[in-house]
């Protein structure tokens, strides 16, 4: 038995190992990425592809687009995806699913703190370089409807992963979609540049891969076998 058991924790100790690793390096070239392109934003107002890339949209606009993207960009916004985690939280803590509900809860509500903190930090303000379809105060970098339904999105996909994981596949592609059309509701809306939208998804890719590295860390210490357990089996 105590052989098994040592082989176990060997096991546990590499896939443990192996997945610290995968976090530490997005979560380290999240960080890195996001300074990079906060200094250009900071140094140089509009990157490259910001321009080119709300021109073309300006130029497709049509009253069918503009109605689906004033939704879509509801869907990615507090007022809907607030009360959605809520409701996700309360049925994960009363299945008793805690680490997921906190996995749910500090990923989307970190995300979304501390998308508003970079926004004061780094004051960039919004495109004037066609007429919005829709007055938005505030700053621009990072896009807080991009993190918000990015970390959303990542503590979706990660929650399943753990609890349904033969649902994981379709619930990403779903996840993906959602993601892709939020952010680019943004866009053809004209009120954040195309490196806004990239801002906020590293802060939510760095933020909600934190947390749940965090989530994996507690649960190694808690539930890691030890030799006397096993020799008392």
């Amino acid at each position: 038995m105590k052989k098994s058991i040592q082989i176990l924790n060997t096991s546990i100790q590499c896939y443990f190992s192996a997945t610290m690793l995968g976090y530490s390096v997005v979560i380290i070239g999240g960080i890195g990425l996001f300074i990079a392109l906060a200094q250009q934003v900071h140094q140089h107002g509009e990157l490259w592809f910001d321009t080119a890339i709300l021109t073309l949209l300006s130029e497709h606009r049509t009253l069918v687009l503009d109605e689906f993207f004033l939704w879509i960009t509801w869907a990615g916004s507090k007022f809907f995806l607030l009360p959605l985690s809520m409701a996700i939280i309360g049925i994960l803590i009363y299945r008793r699913h805690y680490p997921e509900a906190i996995l749910m809860g500090i990923g989307f509500g970190g995300a979304s703190l501390i998308n508003l903190a970079l926004k004061v930090l780094i004051v960039r303000e919004r495109p004037l370089l066609f007429l919005p379809l829709e007055e938005y105060g505030g700053f621009a970098f990072p896009s807080g409807h991009t993190a918000q339904i990015t970390a959303f999105a990542l503590s979706a996909f990660l929650i399943i992963h753990r609890l349904h994981p033969r649902w994981q596949w379709p619930t990403a592609i779903l996840l993906i979609i959602l993601v892709l059309c939020v952010s680019t509701s943004r866009l053809y809306l004209q009120v954040h540049y195309p490196s806004d939208i990239l801002g906020g998804f590293l802060v939510a890719l760095v933020w909600i891969f934190s947390i749940d590295a965090l989530i994996h860390i507690i649960n190694q210490s808690e539930h890691y076998p030890t030799e006397k357990e096993g020799n008392n089996t």
